[in-house]
């Protein structure tokens, strides 16, 4: 009916003007084409747009950058008395990455954390990636010797430990070899507070991520 063709030529006008807004050199296929359109089946009404790839790489961060600016003074989380920003958030996981390369992690190494579902552990999840590090998040719930293993066997070169898991942590440290560092809490918030905000390109979205 007339309604359904004025919104196909509606959206059809939007599409093209996108399309010509965001065109840009696509580094997998070269050159981005102007969508085209074309005859379908000999029909001379109806029409469908053709398409051009478009590639962009998979950012585990991409959320987080994205909600740092669009939602950028909506509460984002809340741990006990902390309660931080999207914006705040974006800015702390920065600043992680920054604290975890002054403590000389480079990429690809992994970085372990035992904490429980704090503020701590969230920002790891994005902060260890900006860093391109490698998340070791381990489970509270096990033991020195199971966690020593992990710490072990994944090559972890810092565990980031809640205070009140300190004593676990250092077991867990010693059953491993003693290979790791240990940053508790109190170091932790200290050395993210004194650090610059740094975000290490993504290379290969292919990457390891976490462990």
């Amino acid at each position: 009916n007339s309604f359904v063709r004025r919104e196909l030529r509606i959206n059809r006008r939007k599409t093209l003007e996108h399309c010509s807004r965001t065109a840009r050199r696509d580094p997998l296929s070269g050159p981005r084409r102007a969508p085209s359109i074309q005859p379908f089946a000999g029909r001379p009404t109806p029409r469908i747009l053709a398409f051009v790839h478009a590639y962009e790489p998979l950012d585990p961060v991409a959320f987080l950058r994205r909600s740092g600016v669009v939602h950028r003074d909506r509460l984002a989380v809340l741990d006990g008395s902390l309660k931080l920003t999207y914006g705040e958030l974006a800015e702390r996981a920065q600043r992680v990455a920054g604290a975890l390369a002054a403590l000389g992690v480079e990429p690809g190494d992994r970085v372990a954390v035992l904490a429980p579902n704090t503020h701590v552990l969230l920002e790891a999840h994005y902060g260890v990636p900006l860093a391109g590090a490698v998340l070791v998040a381990l489970n509270m719930r096990l033991g020195p010797g199971e966690l020593g293993y992990i710490l072990e066997h994944s090559g972890a070169r810092v565990l980031v430990c809640d205070a009140e898991l300190a004593d676990l942590g250092r077991e867990a440290i010693e059953r491993s070899g003693g290979a790791p560092r240990l940053i508790l809490e109190d170091a932790y918030e200290e050395a993210v507070t004194a650090a610059e905000p740094m975000v290490r390109p993504l290379e290969d979205e292919r990457g390891l991520l976490s462990i």
